[in-house]
């Protein structure tokens, strides 16, 4: 129970044992050598830092803003969520009257200024860290590096908003986000208590999870090369298995709900993208990508399947499964990707450093435009 608190005193407790249990990522058959094992020796890296310097560091898996509360959810590799909120205490842009060389390069520019030394406050020079946006809350459940978030918000008459997380110690975490506490913790009815599997929601690590709305389910990927789609309830008992779907050679990066055919859409490091059936298990079509794929979005005006494939993305017409469209640029594994359709644009963001804005792709038949 202590390490569910977001006490200093738990989240010390929470990352001794981390340090002991912290394991390698699992294997994979197709990952390029030249990038396999970096959250791993990111990990790593992290916890001599913290052992010689006694401040924590840590690197972020995964991200997802929820629209409904104002929140910003980062997940980490040290197995701790970050909750980031607005202070309604503070309002406007954040202006420093003096600051140092380092403070100098965390200055944003803003355009058709040159020099920012000397540009004015009514310019609103901004410092990097957001104005009134600060971290309040640390959720400490996992044991190691989280690396799946999903949100259920209120769609159904729900009492609360729920967060739902999973990562490398197979554990199925849901919180309640208004309170800021660990609901439940996902447990098989059909073992016994002191079974060391009773609390692991799969037999390999969960790669990605997400929420259907409209059928109350949620599904999580494994690199066990399964996907396990479950009602959604907090409480264990209603979690009950609604599907396994079976058929990738290879742990499942990614998967989505396809809100404008209803269909559960996944990507796999086996290079295939594959489309279920909305009722049942049976795998209606694969997509070949010739390429690990590493991440999945899909366009909210046309409906394309957007891919990270290796360092390109690659965007996919859901009728035909042709190519319409590919972009290149990144010189890294591209690790997520968003459809923004305010601004007709595609992010994506790689291990290489880098987050770049693409031209989303216009269809025809779709009052859309990428002009």
């Amino acid at each position: 129970m202590e390490d569910t608190r977001p006490e200093r005193r738990g989240l010390r407790c929470l990352l001794q044992r981390q340090i002991k249990e912290q394991s390698k990522r699992p294997t994979s058959r197709i990952q390029r050598p030249g990038t396999a094992g970096i959250l791993r020796k990111g990990i790593i890296f992290n916890n001599q830092r913290l052992l010689t310097t006694q401040k924590k560091f840590c690197g972020y898996t995964k991200s997802l803003f929820t629209d409904e509360m104002d929140l910003l959810i980062m997940a980490t590799e040290s197995g701790d969520i970050y909750l980031w909120e607005f202070d309604d205490s503070v309002t406007g842009p954040f202006y420093e009257d003096s600051f140092s060389l380092d403070d100098e390069q965390r200055l944003i520019k803003i355009p058709g200024n040159e020099d920012p030394l000397n540009t004015d406050k009514s310019d609103m020079l901004i410092n990097k860290h957001l104005a009134g946006f600060t971290c309040k809350k640390v959720l400490a459940g996992h044991f190691k590096a989280v690396t799946a978030l999903a949100v259920v918000g209120r769609e159904n008459s729900s009492s609360s908003v729920y967060l739902l997380s999973g990562g490398w110690d197979r554990r199925l975490c849901v919180w309640d986000l208004l309170t800021c506490t660990l609901t439940e913790t996902f447990s098989r009815p059909e073992l016994d208590h002191w079974n060391e599997h009773r609390e692991t929601a799969c037999d390999g690590v969960i790669m990605d999870i997400c929420y259907c709305p409209k059928r109350r389910e949620f599904a999580y990927s494994s690199s066990d090369g399964n996907i396990y789609i479950r009602h959604f309830g907090a409480l264990s008992s209603e979690m009950t298995l609604v599907n396994i779907l079976r058929g990738h050679e290879a742990e499942v990066t990614s998967i989505v709900w396809h809100h404008l055919i209803d269909k559960w859409i996944t990507g796999s490091e086996d290079g295939t993208i594959r489309i279920w059936s909305e009722e049942g298990a049976q795998c209606e079509r694969i997509l070949h990508t010739k390429g690990v794929v590493m991440c999945i979005c899909v366009d909210q005006i046309n409906g394309c399947i957007a891919a990270g494939v290796h360092d390109t993305i690659r965007v996919y017409d859901p009728d035909t499964l042709l190519q319409v469209q590919c972009n290149s640029g990144h010189t890294d594994l591209i690790r997520s990707i968003l459809h923004i359709p305010e601004m007709k644009q595609y992010a994506s963001v790689s291990w290489d450093r880098t987050v770049r804005l693409w031209k989303a792709y216009y269809k025809a038949n779709n009052q859309y435009s990428s002009k």
